[in-house]
């Protein structure tokens, strides 16, 4: 377990032909006013010029570390591969087609400060489309999560999140197809207690044409299988959250 007094933020990125986006992702970063902290990205096997950009970044900025996998194993596995060679106290999520705000970091960090022995913290977002323009202003969300909260709603988007590994000495995401990150949301809030978020759009969501996000149909599916798979609730119990979770989805969406 780390200490309080480590104060380095370690940023996870996972990338899979990026070329588009890795640019403003990494750009998001590295103009942070926030200056104790280290970069890892992990490569999963890209076959467009991701590799090429990353490293005139690292060129630049030394603390930009790079790794490639033999093979294409998944977002997951990118993940717990950077996440186990991270040195800092908290870990960042920051997906590769997606932007931070200049004080996202700083002000996430304050927020573990505030609310001591929290699990993770999060932040509301705002959505681009695939060119980083605006197209939907800030969600709204509760600055305060639970895990009985969580199991009927979906409202910690990954790249907001910051774990604290002075509370959770064992951070990992499942190994699976998608929402792998609900998955350890849960996990942390089940055993560790609640989150606390931020309800300011201090990151840009890009919603593309491939985003998994973007199938509802299988968003609602992964939902209920990680309730029963991962956190093994009974079945019908993950039936009414997930019948539940549609109907808060679409209260938010349409009311």
């Amino acid at each position: 377990m780390l200490n309080d007094d480590n104060r380095k933020v370690s940023v996870i990125i996972p990338v899979y032909n990026a070329e588009k986006y890795i640019g403003d992702a990494l750009d998001s970063v590295v103009y942070q006013n926030y200056k104790d902290m280290e970069v890892i990205v992990v490569d999963d096997c890209s076959t467009d010029h991701s590799c090429e950009i990353i490293k005139k970044y690292m060129k630049k900025y030394p603390y930009i570390h790079y790794i490639r996998l033999d093979n294409n194993k998944g977002v997951a596995f990118a993940r717990n591969v950077a996440i186990n060679m991270a040195s800092g106290r908290f870990i960042a999520f920051l997906d590769s087609d997606d932007i931070w705000e200049k004080c996202k970091l700083i002000k996430q960090v304050k927020l573990f400060d505030l609310h001591k022995g929290i699990p993770f913290t999060y932040t509301a977002l705002s959505y681009i489309d695939e060119n980083g323009v605006q197209i939907k202003g800030k969600r709204e969300l509760k600055e305060q999560v639970s895990y009985s909260y969580l199991l009927r709603n979906t409202c910690v988007a990954t790249s907001t999140v910051i774990v604290d590994r002075a509370v959770v000495p064992l951070v990992e995401m499942p190994d699976r197809k998608s929402a792998e990150d609900y998955s350890l949301w849960l996990s942390l809030l089940k055993t560790y207690g609640d989150a606390y978020g931020i309800n300011e759009a201090f990151t840009r969501y890009r919603k593309t044409a491939n985003s998994i996000s973007a199938n509802k149909v299988g968003e609602v599916k992964y939902f209920y299988k990680v309730q029963i798979e991962d956190i093994k609730i009974k079945r019908n119990e993950a039936l009414f959250n997930t019948f539940c979770y549609i109907i808060n989805a679409m209260k938010k969406h349409f009311l």
